[in-house]
């Protein structure tokens, strides 16, 4: 995980976080995991359902609830270390889903200013 933090105006910063391809999918996979043990799928019992049909009937969302909270968590701890105050979080730019490579996030808030 790498985090860089530019500034682009007297009030705009650019922060952009790297976080590692194996985090998520790890993550990804221990969230599918807890999933397969409670879901219902028709001609499987209750908890029983293989975890291929778990993934691809769940993986896409699973995956994007991981990044929300991944980047949530590492901007939050970006803004603190850098001591920002957001006004708003403004634009993000996904860069990632390439393997063997990290996803990349940047993101600009529109008015964060050092405290």
């Amino acid at each position: 995980m790498s985090v860089q933090v530019e500034t682009l105006d007297k009030l705009e910063r650019r922060i952009t976080l790297t976080l590692a391809a194996s985090t998520i999918s790890s993550e990804v996979e221990s969230r599918l995991k807890k999933l397969s043990r409670t879901v219902k799928a028709d001609g499987f019992r209750p908890g029983k359902v293989p975890m291929s049909v778990v993934a691809q009937r769940y993986g896409y969302s699973v995956h994007y609830e991981v990044m929300n909270d991944k980047v949530g968590q590492v901007f939050s701890e970006a803004v603190n270390e850098a001591k920002l105050r957001v006004g708003r979080r403004a634009e993000d730019r996904r860069e990632g889903r390439r393997p063997g490579r990290p996803d990349g996030v940047s993101t600009r808030p529109s008015r964060s200013t050092p405290m």
